[in-house]
Order: C-alpha cells, then sequence, then structure tokens
C-alpha cells in the first residue's frame, strides 16, 4: 500500500520537477533515437522483414505509425478475446491535411522542432525537405483513413477475417513474424495459424498500406517513423525544444498549467492507484446507495415507456424491456483497487524511475503495449472497468449489456446525496438515462441482452427508427458555432446522431423517474425541499436548470471547431438546448411562447 502511494506522488513530482527535466534537455530523447539508430540500421530495415522488424521495434515503445494493434472481445462471441486492426491516429485530422494554412502552420512546426533537436547543424533547406516529405507521406496515409462518424458504425468496421487472408491480402508486412513476435515478448502462449480470427476494422487502408509501403524509398519511411518517435516523445522533454510543437497545439488547445498536465499524466500512469484514495476521499456508502435508487427508478421508466412507443412492433418491444431488465450496473469503483495486494498485481513490471521523467513514461509505455497483448489467449474477464474511479463521465458497455458509473461522476454538480433528488435527477439522472437509452442507439440495438453482436430488431421497426431519427440529423444540422474569425460552422447532426439519441430519451426518462420516485411520499417530501434562495422557482423548473447547469462549459473557438469535426457528442450548448427545445413538459414549465426557439413547432422524439 505504501509502495502504491509513493509511486503515485513519484510520478506526479517528477512530472512537475521541470528544472530537472529542462535541466537534461533534449538528451533523453535522442538517446532514444540512438537506441532505435534508424539511420545506421537503414539496411537491416529494408525489404519486407527488416521493415517488419522495424514496426514490432517500435509498438514495444507504443509507436503506431502504420496501423494500431489491439485485443478486445470478439463481438459476435464476447466471452473470447480477439485480434483487432485499426487506422493510426496521425498528427492532424484528415479535414486539417487539406487546410493548407494548417499544414501550413505543421510544417514549420516540423522544421523548428527539428532545429532544435540537431542544434541547428542541419541547413534549413534540408530540414524543409524532411519536414515536406513527411506531411506527403502522411496526407498519402490519411487519404484512406476513414472519419469519426464511420468508425462508430459498428457495420463499417467490425470486418472479421483471418490470419490466412490478412498474409494473403497485403504480402508487404510479414505478418507471421510480427504477430509471432509481438506475443512473445508480451507472455502471451498465442499459436498464430491460417485459422486465427483478426478483425480488420479498415481493410481499404490496409491495402493502400501494403501498396504504399513499397512504393515509397526506405529513407522516407524512416523520416517519417523518427519524426512518429520524436512526436510521440516530445511532451516529456526540456520545455525549450517542444516550445514550437506546444505553440502548436495551441491553435486548437489553450495551454493548461503545469499542475494540470501532472494531474493528467499521473491519472494516465497510475489511474485506478488514485482512484483508492479518491474514493476514500469522496465517496461513501450512501452514495453508492442513492446512485442505485435513481438507476432503478430510471430503468423501471424506460420499460413503462417502451409498451407506449407506437412506432415500435410488439416483438421489438418485448425484447427491448427484456434487454432494460437484464441491463446490469456498474456504480462508483471496481473491488480491487480497496485491496491493496490485488492493487499492486496491475502495477507489476512498471518500473518507476525516481529521477527521470522521461524514463517513467518509456517503461509505462513499454508496459502497456504488454499489458494490451498479454491477454489474447485467455477467457474475456468480466466485470472489468473500462474508466478509473476518478474519471467524470459515463458508459454503456454493449458486450456485457451494463451501465457504468464512476465516483467521479457521482459529484457535484451531476450528483450528491445530501441535496434534494431534484437537483439529482436533473443531473445524474439525465445521465443514467442517457447511458441507457445506448442499448437501444443505431450501435446498441445490434446487441442482444446478453451483449452478443446480434439484430433483434424486426426489419419494420428498425426502418421506423431510422425515419425518426433522421428528424434529429436534420434539427442538429440546423446548429452553428463560431470559429476562430466568427464564421459559423455547422454541427454534424449525422457524426453526433447516437450521443443526440441518446441525450433526448435521457431527459425525459431522469423526469418519469423523479416521479415515480414519489411513491413513497414520505421519502420524497423529506428529499426534495425547496431551497433557500430559489423560491422563484417551481422544483420543475429547477429539474431542468440542474440539467442545464450540468454542462456548462467554455471553449476556444479553434477547440469548438475540432469538437465539431471530430467528437461523437454535440457541444455542450447544442446538447442542452437541443434536448429541451425538443421537450413538451420543459416549454410548458417555462412557459415559453409557441414557435420561440426553446418552443419550435416540429419537435424530434423517439424514446
Amino acid at each position: 500500500d505504501k509502495k502504491i502511494f509513493n509511486n503515485i506522488k513519484s510520478v506526479y513530482s517528477t512530472c512537475m520537477n521541470e528544472k530537472n527535466i529542462n535541466k537534461k534537455g533534449k538528451e533523453p530523447l535522442m538517446n532514444l533515437l540512438k537506441k532505435i539508430n534508424l539511420s545506421e540500421n537503414k539496411s537491416s530495415f529494408e525489404g519486407i522483414d527488416g521493415l517488419t522488424n522495424l514496426i514490432i521495434l517500435i509498438h514495444n515503445y507504443r509507436v503506431d505509425s502504420f496501423f494500431e494493434l489491439y485485443i478486445d472481445n470478439d463481438l459476435e462471441n464476447p466471452d473470447i478475446n480477439i485480434i483487432g486492426l485499426s487506422q493510426p491516429d496521425l498528427s492532424l485530422s484528415k479535414e486539417n491535411y487539406k487546410d493548407e494554412e494548417m499544414v501550413s502552420q505543421y510544417r514549420a512546426t516540423i522544421e523548428e522542432t527539428l532545429d532544435l533537436l540537431y542544434d541547428g547543424q542541419q541547413d534549413k533547406v534540408k530540414n524543409a525537405e524532411i519536414a515536406n516529405s513527411i506531411i506527403e507521406f502522411e496526407q498519402k496515409l490519411s487519404n484512406f483513413t476513414v472519419s469519426a462518424e464511420e468508425l462508430n458504425d459498428i457495420s463499417k468496421i467490425y470486418n472479421k477475417s483471418n490470419f490466412g487472408k490478412l498474409m494473403n491480402d497485403y504480402p508487404n508486412i510479414n505478418w507471421n513474424l510480427y504477430f509471432s513476435k509481438i506475443f512473445s515478448m508480451s507472455g502471451a502462449e498465442t499459436t498464430i495459424n491460417d485459422n486465427v480470427l483478426i478483425i480488420n476494422e479498415n481493410p481499404k487502408y490496409l491495402d493502400s498500406l501494403n501498396k504504399i509501403i513499397v512504393e515509397t524509398d526506405i529513407n522516407t519511411l524512416l523520416t517519417y517513423i523518427e519524426w512518429s518517435i520524436i512526436i510521440n516523445n516530445l511532451g516529456n522533454i526540456a520545455t525549450s525544444v517542444k516550445q514550437p510543437m506546444k505553440d502548436f497545439s495551441k491553435i486548437i488547445n489553450e495551454e493548461s498549467p503545469r499542475y494540470k498536465d501532472c494531474v493528467s499524466v499521473t491519472e494516465k500512469l497510475m489511474g485506478n492507484a488514485v482512484g483508492r484514495y479518491f474514493i476514500e476521499k469522496t465517496f461513501n456508502g450512501n452514495s453508492k446507495t442513492s446512485a442505485e435508487e435513481v438507476i432503478g427508478y430510471i430503468k423501471e421508466a424506460m420499460i413503462n415507456r417502451i409498451p407506449k412507443m407506437t412506432w415500435l412492433d410488439d416483438t421489438t418491444k418485448e425484447y427491448a424491456i427484456k434487454k432494460v431488465e437484464m441491463m446490469s450496473n456498474k456504480i462508483g469503483y471496481p473491488d480491487f483497487i480497496m485491496q491493496p495486494k490485488q492493487l499492486a498485481k496491475k502495477y507489476e513490471g512498471f518500473d518507476i524511475d525516481l529521477d527521470d521523467y522521461f524514463n517513467i513514461f518509456t517503461n509505462y509505455k513499454i508496459f502497456s503495449v504488454k499489458e494490451n497483448t498479454k491477454n489474447l489467449d485467455k477467457p474475456v474477464q468480466k466485470g472489468v472497468w473500462f474508466m478509473t474511479p476518478q474519471t467524470v463521465n459515463a458508459y454503456y458497455y454493449t458486450s456485457d449489456n451494463s451501465i457504468n458509473f464512476p465516483a467521479g461522476i457521482l459529484q457535484p454538480p451531476f450528483f450528491n446525496a445530501k441535496e434534494p433528488d431534484y437537483l439529482n435527477y436533473g443531473g445524474i439522472g439525465m445521465v443514467v438515462g442517457h447511458e441507457l437509452t445506448h442499448a437501444f442507439d443505431s450501435t446498441g440495438s445490434q446487441f442482444d441482452a446478453s451483449g452478443k453482436y446480434f439484430n433483434w430488431w424486426t426489419e419494420d421497426s428498425y426502418k421506423e427508427y431510422s425515419n425518426l431519427a433522421m428528424c434529429f440529423v436534420d434539427q442538429y444540422n440546423q446548429y452553428t458555432i463560431k470559429d476562430s474569425e466568427g464564421n459559423d460552422v455547422n454541427a454534424n447532426g449525422m457524426l453526433t446522431i447516437n450521443e443526440n439519441l441518446a441525450d433526448n430519451g435521457a431527459l425525459s426518462r431522469a423526469y418519469e423517474a423523479w416521479i415515480l420516485s414519489s411513491k413513497n411520499v414520505e421519502k420524497f417530501t423529506e428529499r426534495n425541499k425547496a431551497l433557500p434562495g430559489l423560491s422563484d422557482y417551481t422544483l420543475d423548473q429547477l429539474f431542468y436548470i440542474a440539467f442545464g447547469q450540468s454542462w456548462c462549459e467554455k471553449f476556444r473557438p479553434e477547440y469548438l471547431v475540432e469538437l465539431v469535426t471530430k467528437d461523437l457528442h454535440s457541444v455542450p450548448k447544442h446538447r442542452v438546448n437541443g434536448v429541451v427545445s425538443n421537450n413538451e413538459h420543459f416549454a410548458k414549465t417555462f412557459n415559453c411562447p409557441k414557435n420561440s426557439p426553446m418552443n419550435p413547432e416540429k419537435k424530434c422524439k423517439i424514446w
């Protein structure tokens, strides 16, 4: 227990020790580049086996220049693990690679960074040539990547194949060599043969990659890989060297204080360990009991609502009710984090270097790569959490039909067991309803009550659902944000459709659940007392105010544009206004005039 606590402190304090980080300068990164030694080992990286060994080498440092490997449960058989291959996460979005101004700024950033790393010993013409080479290659890869919208469509990315087909279709990588070494190094006892199943998320991308890597000269490939290593590790060295990239990133994201960065780093590297102390400080048994009660009433509200949906046929209604009844929920945290020995076991193999921030991160990357791949030959662990206890978020997990609420979101303004229920149902009640509704969106609807990838909807019901969903697509497409120059940028209603449907269904279920809780009159009266200073508002109005307050945010225009382009959620303003403008009870509660922005004649509704 003491060691875990000290390791948390070490990660944070080493991150905060900028004096020591700056003293080391660029040396840690340059040492890593020398260790990998791309230029001197160039000849050994040529040919199919040579390039494959290079991909293996950089993968061990969590640098996925060409594709990403992951291990996850098979959607059709959630009890077993399966190999997955996906497109890489490139430096810019697909849209930004087509933006001349953004590309120009990115090019300048590469040139300045190279100049700092090599002490100006490379002439500027060469740096410019390198930058152009990197960008041209990244643009080639980007041309064959798919959008966030497509990556969210299970039917498009769940392309089940096998090892034999992978070798046959993309022969310019030695997949047998790749997987054998990767799994051997992680300790997975996996035998690779032609029948081993693989999910190929983007076959078009891998097909193009297979051609690009043989059409591109080895110098360009090594240049691109070296830049991938640099950009992957740049955040962990001296400020002076990473400043150009920080300035470039600030175009989109406002720079945060160092302590916030270090909190994020500690969360990333030691998240569950931090969670133990977060739970001790902020979460007690009463919080869990109160949250369970809210979840119970939300489920009851959904079960009551389903039979009233005229667009659903009886067969689909019956199965939808079954799915809610079989839905499990996890609240707060996984049990193991409160058991010191079990918690320590989760970090076995992750070495903390008390004096070197760069090494801590390098060790973590090596550790996490092994953790990612070691479980292929093992049964899927049930009840695993995919967020740490302190995470302010929640999720629906299709493969076990569960809704999950970390302790981090069971805090104000979303939830406080000591506050009136009308605030809690407007806050966390909406979040619970949101996650529950995901069980019936265009993704969740493709999974049955036990978590298997299986379409249980009748054709007529799904057709009606799709028609009704288009109302929301059209609605949210009309919303705009302002970019940094004051120009309107339209939201993407198709990209955000699942989240918007979940939001809209959620608020109605939350209100209905709050009313259901009044069955216990004495308890309801005690837990819904008026608050001082808010006597001008009815309790119903305060329910909606709590909902709106929960999503208060302020973002830079550049970041908002990035959200509109890539995020599956609508921006907070649209999340709130989009939902309440579809809600007849909201309009009645606040006496909104007919055809006003918050009470339009045309309203969208599914759930």
